[in-house]
């Protein structure tokens, strides 16, 4: 229906074919029962490709490029190897446009991510680091994903974990070159089933904060690809 609806607007001068470089920053609350209540930011950088379907209808693919995290207060750093973000996949999805008001409204669901096991063998979470769904998501010769929390007087903790998450980006229009607005994680579930110190093999109750989340697009040069390294 968004697709629909947008097309009159969509057509109007706006032609989003072309390569962008996307930002996801995302704000996750956590009380964790050995570093206490946290909140926990990701800066995401991602290069897309955007690509007419049709007359007024475009579909977006992303590769993502770099993943940091910020943890308030800063009572641990999380870190996310190298394996672990090349093993993000690329994703796509439609870019679904509708008017509102005279603006040009922006939405994208980027569909789940399973991270750290198979969701084709199980409808749940995994429970255990032995479960039939667990893979070695990251390929680093251990099970699941793998998370580095570096932590004071302790150094470098190995943590291995499951996470499924959907992100949801809703946003305006601000010129054919610019997208931007809120994002939303919906359908958040992570657990801990295994760590190289066993104090932080944990399970956080995690509440996503949409009001601290957003996005943006920004066009970019045409070729433009995550840097190598």
């Amino acid at each position: 229906m968004l697709l629909f609806t947008g097309m009159a607007a969509a057509s109007d001068g706006y032609d989003f074919s072309g390569t962008w470089q996307m930002v996801l920053d995302t704000a996750t609350r956590a009380a964790v029962p050995v570093l206490g209540s946290t909140t926990i930011r990701t800066h995401q950088t991602m290069v897309a490709t955007v690509a007419r379907t049709g007359t007024d209808a475009f579909v977006v693919s992303h590769d993502v490029c770099t993943l940091v995290a910020e943890t308030r207060p800063a009572l641990a750093t999380t870190h996310f190897p190298d394996a672990f973000v090349n093993a993000i996949p690329d994703k796509s999805y439609p870019l679904e446009l509708s008017e509102e008001g005279g603006r040009l409204r922006a939405r994208m669901n980027l569909q789940p991510l399973a991270v750290g096991y198979d969701p084709g063998k199980t409808t749940a979470l995994p429970q255990s680091l032995d479960a039939p769904s667990i893979v070695d998501w990251d390929n680093d010769g251990k099970a699941a994903a793998t998370i580095e929390i570096q932590v004071p007087l302790l150094g470098t903790v190995e943590v291995y974990q499951v996470q499924v998450a959907t992100a949801m980006l809703d946003g305006w229009v601000r010129s054919n070159d610019e997208i931007s607005g809120g994002a939303a994680v919906v359908g958040l579930q992570q657990r801990t089933l295994g760590a190289s110190n066993r104090l932080f093999v944990q399970n956080p109750t995690l509440s996503a904060d949409p009001s601290a989340s957003s996005f943006s697009m920004t066009r970019a040069p045409e070729g433009t690809r995550c840097p190598s390294g």
